[in-house]
Protein backbone atom coordinates (compact mmCIF):
# COMPACT_ATOMS: atom_id res chain seq x y z
CA UNK A 1 0.00 0.00 0.00
CA UNK A 2 2.64 2.28 1.05
CA UNK A 3 4.33 1.57 -2.27
CA UNK A 4 1.33 2.34 -3.96
CA UNK A 5 0.66 5.48 -2.30
CA UNK A 6 4.29 6.81 -3.35
CA UNK A 7 4.36 6.16 -6.93
CA UNK A 8 1.41 8.08 -6.98
CA UNK A 9 2.41 11.08 -5.69
CA UNK A 10 6.01 10.67 -8.07
CA UNK A 11 3.20 10.62 -10.76
CA UNK A 12 1.05 13.45 -9.90
CA UNK A 13 4.20 15.75 -9.03
CA UNK A 14 5.78 14.99 -12.08
CA UNK A 15 2.79 16.32 -14.06
CA UNK A 16 2.95 20.08 -16.02
CA UNK A 17 -0.34 20.97 -14.12
CA UNK A 18 1.10 21.31 -10.95
CA UNK A 19 1.60 24.80 -11.31
CA UNK A 20 2.46 25.85 -7.80
CA UNK A 21 5.51 25.14 -5.09
CA UNK A 22 6.01 21.52 -5.09
CA UNK A 23 9.04 20.08 -2.71
CA UNK A 24 9.11 17.28 -5.55
CA UNK A 25 11.43 17.80 -8.60
CA UNK A 26 9.40 20.09 -10.53
CA UNK A 27 10.21 22.21 -14.14
CA UNK A 28 9.97 26.25 -13.61
CA UNK A 29 10.44 28.98 -16.96
CA UNK A 30 12.04 31.99 -16.30
CA UNK A 31 11.05 35.12 -18.74
CA UNK A 32 12.69 38.44 -19.39
CA UNK A 33 11.24 40.24 -22.35
CA UNK A 34 12.67 43.28 -23.62
CA UNK A 35 10.09 46.11 -24.05
CA UNK A 36 12.44 49.17 -23.48
CA UNK A 37 11.57 51.79 -26.43
CA UNK A 38 15.12 52.22 -28.08
CA UNK A 39 17.81 49.66 -27.06
CA UNK A 40 19.23 46.20 -26.57
CA UNK A 41 18.84 44.61 -22.97
CA UNK A 42 22.22 42.84 -21.57
CA UNK A 43 20.85 40.05 -19.71
CA UNK A 44 23.71 38.18 -17.53
CA UNK A 45 22.33 34.83 -15.40
CA UNK A 46 23.72 32.82 -12.85
CA UNK A 47 22.46 30.24 -10.17
CA UNK A 48 23.94 31.53 -7.04
CA UNK A 49 23.67 28.13 -5.15
CA UNK A 50 25.65 26.07 -8.53
CA UNK A 51 28.26 28.88 -9.23
CA UNK A 52 26.61 28.00 -13.15
CA UNK A 53 26.93 31.18 -14.90
CA UNK A 54 24.29 31.22 -17.70
CA UNK A 55 26.34 33.86 -20.20
CA UNK A 56 25.39 37.37 -21.31
CA UNK A 57 22.68 37.48 -23.82
CA UNK A 58 21.76 40.58 -25.90
CA UNK A 59 18.03 40.71 -25.92
CA UNK A 60 17.27 42.84 -28.75
CA UNK A 61 14.11 45.44 -28.29
CA UNK A 62 10.61 43.13 -28.41
CA UNK A 63 12.28 40.33 -28.10
CA UNK A 64 13.16 37.65 -24.92
CA UNK A 65 15.68 35.82 -22.64
CA UNK A 66 14.12 32.54 -21.43
CA UNK A 67 15.36 30.01 -19.20
CA UNK A 68 14.18 26.41 -18.02
CA UNK A 69 14.98 24.97 -14.65
CA UNK A 70 14.34 21.91 -12.81
CA UNK A 71 14.82 21.97 -9.11
CA UNK A 72 15.76 19.28 -6.74
CA UNK A 73 14.90 18.09 -3.60
CA UNK A 74 18.47 19.06 -2.34
CA UNK A 75 19.29 22.10 -3.30
CA UNK A 76 17.44 26.01 -3.14
CA UNK A 77 17.62 27.32 -6.57
CA UNK A 78 18.58 31.11 -6.80
CA UNK A 79 18.45 32.89 -10.49
CA UNK A 80 20.31 36.27 -10.17
CA UNK A 81 20.08 38.11 -13.56
CA UNK A 82 22.12 41.61 -14.13
CA UNK A 83 19.88 43.48 -16.26
CA UNK A 84 22.46 46.52 -18.45
CA UNK A 85 20.31 49.02 -20.36
CA UNK A 86 22.89 48.97 -23.58
CA UNK A 87 22.76 52.84 -23.31
CA UNK A 88 26.83 53.28 -22.86
CA UNK A 89 26.04 50.33 -20.48
CA UNK A 90 25.19 53.31 -17.64
CA UNK A 91 22.34 51.61 -16.48
CA UNK A 92 22.26 48.01 -14.61
CA UNK A 93 20.10 46.45 -11.84
CA UNK A 94 20.26 43.21 -10.26
CA UNK A 95 17.02 41.07 -9.85
CA UNK A 96 16.81 37.47 -7.95
CA UNK A 97 14.83 35.90 -11.48
CA UNK A 98 13.97 32.80 -9.38
CA UNK A 99 14.00 31.79 -6.01
CA UNK A 100 13.23 28.25 -5.25
CA UNK A 101 10.33 29.10 -2.42
CA UNK A 102 6.77 28.80 -2.02
CA UNK A 103 6.83 32.28 -0.76
CA UNK A 104 8.06 33.30 -4.22
CA UNK A 105 6.41 31.11 -6.43
CA UNK A 106 3.30 31.12 -5.18
CA UNK A 107 2.87 34.42 -4.62
CA UNK A 108 5.31 36.50 -6.70
CA UNK A 109 5.37 34.57 -10.00
CA UNK A 110 1.64 33.44 -9.27
CA UNK A 111 2.95 29.98 -10.70
CA UNK A 112 5.74 28.33 -12.24
CA UNK A 113 6.49 30.95 -14.98
CA UNK A 114 7.97 33.94 -13.65
CA UNK A 115 7.62 36.41 -16.62
CA UNK A 116 9.61 39.56 -16.33
CA UNK A 117 8.87 42.33 -18.54
CA UNK A 118 12.14 45.48 -18.75
CA UNK A 119 10.91 48.62 -20.27
CA UNK A 120 11.88 52.19 -20.07
CA UNK A 121 10.01 52.90 -16.74
CA UNK A 122 11.53 50.22 -14.54
CA UNK A 123 11.18 46.27 -14.01
CA UNK A 124 8.45 44.34 -13.81
CA UNK A 125 7.01 40.51 -12.54
CA UNK A 126 4.01 39.19 -14.13
CA UNK A 127 1.72 37.69 -11.40
CA UNK A 128 0.15 34.90 -13.11
CA UNK A 129 -3.01 34.29 -10.79
CA UNK A 130 -4.08 37.91 -10.67
CA UNK A 131 -3.02 38.60 -14.09
CA UNK A 132 -1.31 42.02 -13.58
CA UNK A 133 2.35 43.15 -13.61
CA UNK A 134 3.66 44.47 -10.35
CA UNK A 135 6.42 46.87 -10.46
CA UNK A 136 9.58 44.95 -9.07
CA UNK A 137 12.06 48.53 -9.49
CA UNK A 138 13.09 51.06 -11.30
CA UNK A 139 16.31 51.83 -13.12
CA UNK A 140 18.76 53.67 -11.55
CA UNK A 141 19.52 57.31 -11.61
CA UNK A 142 22.64 58.12 -13.36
Amino acid sequence: MLKQLLIIILIISSQEFVRCYTIFPARYWIVIENDLSSSDLDVDCKNANLMLNLGTQHVSKKSDFNYTLVSSFFKNDLILCYLTWSINHEKQVQISAFQNSRSFINHECGGRHCFWKVDDGGIYLYNIKHKTYNKWGDWPRK
